[in-house]
């Protein structure tokens, strides 16, 4: 069964539950582009009296990047926190779940690169960036940390 929606340009499929098919997915995009994290998808979003906590895991393939095969097998799970620029004058807090595989063939531990975090920080390039523009007005390093949460 077809259904035209008003709010969306395509056409949506109903299952017999009467819930939209693909309007998660839909969500995540848009929330992903929004955000700017490319290779990530977002799983939650939770917010406090000054801080959001966005949870989100990483999307790829399982490709060792050593070797370019296909044979890898979970290894663990661990938590990355990110910061981020402040939204709406609160700090912001990338909370992700990484995955590490192990390459059956050539025996390399690997995990999936995230493009928007800067590598060896535990923040997104956004933030740096920020704080680069920041110091263009005339503030002091301490005010300027404690609005990033830095």
């Amino acid at each position: 069964m077809q259904k035209d929606s008003t709010c969306f340009p395509y056409r949506l499929k109903l299952n017999h539950h009467n819930k939209i098919k693909g309007v998660k997915r839909l969500q995540n995009n848009i929330t992903t582009l929004l955000l700017g994290i490319q290779n990530a998808e977002v799983t939650g979003v939770s917010e406090e009296r000054r801080l959001i906590t966005i949870d989100c895991k990483p999307v790829h393939d399982r490709v060792c990047p050593h070797c370019g095969s296909t044979h890898a097998w979970v290894h663990d799970h661990r938590e990355q926190l990110l910061r981020d620029a402040p939204m709406r004058r609160k700090h912001v807090v990338f909370r992700v779940r990484k995955t590490r595989y192990d390459c059956k063939d050539c025996g390399a531990r690997f995990e999936a690169p995230l493009s928007f975090a800067a590598k060896g920080k535990q923040m997104i390039k956004r933030l740096i960036a920020y704080v680069v523009d920041a110091f263009r007005d005339i503030r002091s390093v301490s005010e300027l940390a404690r609005e990033v949460g830095i």
